[in-house]
């Protein structure tokens, strides 16, 4: 028979094992596990086959991960299984469906309204960047609290390659692309990269560009990021206000995880008014009109016929041949 000590360290130790135990759920698109008493929730990007594109469904899971963990959790982190691509951002192929049927709007709207909610959670977010963080993927970077990026982590807002303009990315990226741009805090590896390249595709990335330009603290970097679709690298998104932290591939979930412990170890509600207020001295213009504005010019941007050209070369993998008139469909 146990003596009383010995049940008393007995049961002392299960508690140390149900602190410091983590739980999960997975949906087709987003894994979630908490750890910590479910204070630190970990919410991951889960599409590698696809890179992680943020398509209607992957922001449909994202919200609904966020909202149920909001409350219960004391800080989330965004990060993604494959540690090559953190986000490519949208689905072209789905834009380009839904540019037909006049719906692409639908898919702006949710994005804002998924950049807002990271943006305006009354919990810190963190960004966890391996790889690339591209367009809406670099949006959400920006909008979050701190990025801990890898030293090869690298962000791009490549719209303009592709037709489409990164114009809501743009947002935020002057601050960072659009995932990541959203979040409060973001620690990035050694390789990870950013970039916003829908410019390269027919399609500017103008509501990553709301993200990007809000983070950017240098606004001729982002122009630079936006009109080439060229990534930069985690050293260049650390000197310009994009990355909270640089650390090694093989430490950025410890580092991830440790900063995480040291915002648990505050008062929520003290956290909370922080946040709070810190957000309403940043967005000294009005974030959400931003947005929707930038949310029509890229419904605009992809009735042109040049958009179509870039997204149609995209899907087929061809290099795009602009026209170059203002011809829409």
């Amino acid at each position: 028979m146990l003596s009383q000590r010995a049940l008393l360290l007995q049961n002392s130790f299960k508690n140390i094992l149900h602190r410091y135990a983590s739980s999960s759920t997975t949906t087709s698109l987003v894994n979630v596990s908490t750890s910590h008493d479910n204070q630190i929730c970990r919410i991951k990007l889960n599409n590698p086959r696809q890179r992680n594109i943020l398509s209607f469904a992957m922001m449909n899971d994202l919200m609904k991960a966020i909202v149920e963990n909001e409350q219960r959790s004391r800080v989330i982190i965004l990060t993604a299984g494959d540690q090559t691509v953190f986000s490519s951002g949208h689905s072209l192929k789905e834009l380009a469906e839904l540019s037909k049927k006049n719906a692409s709007a639908s898919v702006f709207d949710r994005c804002t309204e998924l950049m807002l909610k990271v943006r305006h959670l009354s919990i810190p977010v963190i960004a966890e960047v391996f790889g690339l963080a591209a367009a809406a993927g670099c949006q959400l970077v920006a909008s979050c609290d701190i990025v801990v990026a890898g030293e090869n982590a690298s962000f791009s807002v490549p719209g303009v390659k592709h037709g489409l303009f990164c114009i809501t990315p743009a947002v935020a990226v002057p601050a960072g692309c659009q995932l990541v741009a959203s979040c409060d805090i973001v620690v990035a590896g050694e390789n990870a990269s950013f970039s916003v390249p829908g410019v390269k595709h027919g399609l500017f990335c103008i509501t990553p560009a709301v993200a990007v330009r809000e983070s950017i603290t240098n606004p001729k970097l982002s122009s630079l990021m936006l009109y080439t679709g060229e990534a930069i690298s985690a050293k260049e998104a650390y000197e310009h206000g994009l990355v909270s932290r640089i650390v090694g591939e093989n430490d950025l979930e410890r580092e991830t995880n440790k900063i995480a412990e040291q915002i648990c170890a505050h008062s929520r509600p003290v956290v909370a008014v922080g946040k709070k207020y810190l957000q309403m001295k940043d967005e000294k213009d009005n974030l959400l009109n931003d947005y929707k504005i930038a949310t029509q010019g890229m419904v605009e941007n992809l009735h042109l016929k040049d958009t179509q050209y870039g997204l149609e070369s995209f899907i087929k993998k061809t290099r795009p041949v602009w026209s170059h008139q203002n011809d829409t469909i």
